[in-house]
């Protein structure tokens, strides 16, 4: 038997070579050999040094959101580079502060989606028959909701919070998820190394964590980095309405939002969070971009 699944699956047994077939994203070594265009390696760059920025924003930031540094309405300058609101407040450490928690918040959206809808996926994938087709039913019910209506009835029910926005958001977006997961495990389970794994003596839970798991972390890397953008615009219009964390926390969405009565007077408040966001999604899709085509 181990003779027939050195043949036929190499790398199953011990001894044995690499799986044919069996793919791997080499996502570093495609990067080195220039894989993708040059704005998409400046935007991968970016994002590294992004994220360690905003993981200091407490220390980047010359106040805190709610100290008053000054007269309200000062326009930017050298101490204040945004200006101040009509409290007074630094803008510029306001927007710092409100990217951090936009981009952490985006990101733990995404985990979860990655987490609970690559779990129900793997399960779906996986066990086939009458589960697999529950679970998918479930799933495409879950997709027909408007996701935007299900976020704010949840906001509704618990309270406007950063941290209700983010629960509101994460249930809306996990069945994309679990869809990909889903359609790469089905793809993945019937391949030659993984039936010889399967004749090997594999349990289906070995099966899926050490075959097909790993064939499915290349699209759902695309698609979550891709997601960046779209969840950081979802969280920041949930904000601009007014059901994000209250005065005098800082979010992007609802700085803006005050920022609107003073547009004509004091455009710099309004201007500034809504410019750094748009910067910051724009990065995140090249990013994502870049992933993609070194997936392909």
């Amino acid at each position: 038997m181990s003779r027939l699944l050195s043949a036929r699956a190499p790398g199953l047994v011990p001894g044995a070579g690499p799986v044919p077939g069996a793919r791997r994203y080499d996502l570093f070594g495609a990067f080195r050999r220039k894989r993708v265009g040059y704005a998409e390696r400046v935007a991968v760059v970016l994002i590294g040094i992004l994220t360690v920025a905003l993981l200091a924003a407490a220390w980047i930031a010359p106040h805190s959101a709610s100290e008053i540094v000054g007269t309200a309405f000062t326009p930017p300058s050298a101490e204040v580079p945004f200006g101040t609101d009509s409290q007074g407040r630094d803008v510029f450490s306001r927007v710092i502060l409100g990217l951090q928690a936009s981009w952490f918040g985006a990101l733990g959206v995404i985990a979860f989606g990655v987490v609970f809808g690559g779990a129900i996926g793997l399960v779906a994938g996986m066990a086939g028959g009458v589960i697999d087709t529950i679970l998918m039913r479930l799933t495409d019910a879950a997709l027909a909701l408007p996701g935007t209506l299900v976020a704010l009835m949840v906001v509704a029910a618990l309270g406007p919070s950063l941290q209700n926005t983010l629960i509101a958001v994460a249930v809306t977006w996990w069945p994309w998820y679990a869809r990909i997961v889903r359609g790469s495990t089905r793809s993945i389970v019937h391949l030659p190394h993984v039936d010889a794994a399967r004749l090997g003596g594999f349990s289906k839970f070995r099966l899926a964590v050490v075959h097909v798991l790993p064939g499915s972390i290349g699209p759902v890397l695309v698609a979550a980095s891709l997601d960046v953008g779209g969840v950081l615009l979802v969280l920041a219009s949930l904000s601009f309405i007014g059901l994000g964390s209250p005065a005098p926390a800082a979010e992007i969405g609802s700085m803006a939002a005050d920022g609107l009565t003073y547009l004509f007077n004091a455009p710099y408040i309004a201007l500034a969070p809504a410019l750094a966001l748009f910067a910051v999604a724009f990065i995140a899709n090249y990013a994502g971009d870049a992933l993609r085509e070194l997936t392909e």
